[in-house]
């Protein structure tokens, strides 16, 4: 059976279609001025197209997210945390804490043969979610997918103090006016991003093996920081953006 994930996001909309033997295409797109069901229905026509398929081949179609109960066109509707389980469950057996930081919420769950079982969300402060290092990026213009290669550079990372995104950049030109590097203060303002964030992980006990999913698992300057804390190697999906949808596909095949 072939089953179609959708992952309905604040920023992007990722869409995955599986099979039986895992992933057959992928697509991530970024959310503009469309509504959720316009952007979706875009992400479930470019992916069936990269897979060959006609939008009328696949009716199984299942979707998670903050915004996944817009999607109307869904014929089931998962929780994230669920959704994450099932994917670890398939991608990586061994993997018990899975860790996910999007935009505007962050995810830790514990999870067993591709179960859920403890889950922590960070809802309420952007300073321990995807919002504090896009404020960052944007006040030093450098892309958010090079954030952390610009982090690793520094020789000298600064105490970042201000945890609250309202306030980064206020403290980056402080700090740039006292003569700081950027790549320094961007390094520094990670460090204690990172600890932020493996905080939510650690107040539900972490079990190795232990995951990191979502766009922010592409920043080796963040994943340095969190393996080094732990003094555990972090299992990245090679497509750790999709790894909700991919959840999602699995839940929409109806197997346990």
């Amino acid at each position: 059976m072939i089953t179609l994930g959708i992952d309905a996001g604040t920023k992007a909309t990722k869409a995955v279609l599986t099979n039986h033997t895992g992933t057959l295409a992928s697509v991530v797109l970024p959310c503009g001025r469309e509504s959720t069901v316009t952007i979706a229905d875009l992400a479930r026509r470019d992916v069936l197209a990269k897979a060959g398929l006609s939008p009328e081949s696949v009716t199984n179609i299942g979707v998670t997210g903050l915004y996944g109960d817009r999607v109307s066109f869904a014929t089931n509707t998962f929780p994230e945390g669920v959704c994450l389980a099932k994917a670890m469950g398939y991608m990586k057996p061994s993997v018990h804490s899975v860790l996910d930081v999007g935009s505007v919420r962050a995810l830790a769950i514990k999870c067993q043969d591709g179960r859920l079982t403890s889950i922590s969300v960070n809802d309420r402060c952007a300073s321990g979610t995807g919002a504090f290092v896009e404020v960052l990026a944007s006040f030093f213009r450098v892309p958010i997918a090079e954030l952390g290669n610009v982090a690793l550079t520094a020789k000298e990372p600064v105490d970042f103090l201000n945890t609250c995104a309202v306030y980064v950049e206020s403290e980056a030109l402080s700090l740039m006016v006292e003569g700081k590097t950027a790549e320094n203060i961007i390094a520094g303002a990670l460090r204690g991003f990172s600890s932020r964030i493996l905080s939510l992980l650690m107040s539900i006990g972490v079990e190795p093996d232990i995951a990191m999913v979502g766009g922010l698992a592409n920043n080796k300057a963040l994943v340095k920081n969190i393996e080094e804390s732990l003094g555990l190697s972090l299992f990245i999906p090679e497509e750790p953006q999709t790894a909700l949808a991919f959840g999602a596909a699995l839940l929409a095949q109806g197997k346990e």
